[in-house]
């Protein structure tokens, strides 16, 4: 099973966040005395990592590990927050943002993280996806590497809107210029030209959305590589103040329920976990050949 492919993290990754969350642990997690855990750490923050960024359900997780659905439910209590807190230190804020950016062309772009369908939240809803979920901008450099993720907005929210508004703007503003798609014609970003209407474009204008899309070839491999997950809790729904911390709290899946939006990012699509995963040390890369991902296929001891 590659790692890169279910938890996000490479073999070399994987092994220092479980050393990180063992650190972390109040006890130890197999303890001389009582019944024995069903999963070893290791796997088991697999498993938290899993819940993470495929956004998948607590049952099918179980199924994959030859164990039940509530030991993946006790399992992810302890150690989604756990992943959270030692891995917040890699996150950067808008201000280590502004300095990696200073002088340097960026990469920006929205992505929906899908949540829960509240009939109470009608603002969730995003007409493009046709599905419900939170906003989120992305900031990276030209090459892919990640620099920044905003804190969510309602589902709904344009991307030009939510560029301003979470403060990616501003971060954007000390760069060298960035680039976007056409959601952001107006905000000063170098989008591609838009079709005119009952007409085509030229030539020339198809040759530099082509050179625009190559560039922002990139973006798309960070979007695609970081699930962020949406928290379903009821006072992060009626949060008016976007936290970078909601990303990494907990899935939008409840236990042995699919969800009704599907995947995305990262799938949303999609895992601010993910986001936080992908800043751990050690050799990581955010484009990949197969021959790169077939080094991730190796085991732990």
């Amino acid at each position: 099973m590659r790692y890169y492919r279910t938890t996000g993290l490479t073999l070399t990754q994987m092994q220092e966040l479980v050393r990180r969350v063992n650190e972390a642990l109040d006890e130890p997690w197999n303890k001389r005395t009582g019944r024995p855990k069903s999963l070893r750490l290791y796997k088991a923050v697999e498993a938290a990592c899993m819940y993470l960024r495929q956004n998948a359900t607590q049952e099918f997780i179980g199924e994959t590990r030859d164990t039940s659905q509530p030991t993946i439910s006790r399992y992810t209590a302890v150690l989604v927050p756990l992943v959270k807190a030692v891995l917040e230190e890699f996150v950067p804020d808008a201000a280590g943002a502004i300095e990696i950016v200073r002088g340097r062309v960026v990469l920006v772009d929205g992505t929906l993280a899908p949540c829960w369908s509240y009939a109470e939240h009608p603002e969730l809803w995003n007409g493009k996806h046709k599905t419900t979920g939170f906003n989120a901008q992305l900031i990276s450099l030209l090459d892919g590497t990640a620099v920044w993720i905003s804190g969510p907005l309602p589902g709904k929210t344009h991307d030009a809107k939510s560029f301003t508004d979470t403060g990616a703007a501003q971060i954007v503003e000390k760069s060298g210029g960035g680039f976007g798609d056409k959601g952001y014609q107006g905000t000063g970003l170098v989008t591609p030209k838009k079709k005119p209407e009952g007409g085509e474009l030229t030539m020339s204008d198809r040759e530099y959305n082509s050179q625009i899309s190559s560039l922002r070839a990139q973006r798309g491999t960070l979007a695609s590589d970081g699930t962020l997950t949406a928290t379903s809790s009821s006072d992060r729904l009626s949060s008016n103040s976007p936290s970078p911390n909601l990303w990494t709290t907990r899935s939008t899946k409840r236990s042995g329920v699919s969800s009704t939006t599907g995947s995305s990012a990262i799938s949303a699509t999609s895992s601010g976990n993910r986001w936080v995963c992908a800043q751990l040390p050690g050799p990581h890369t955010t484009r990949r050949t197969r021959s790169h991902r077939s080094r991730d296929t190796e085991r732990s001891p």
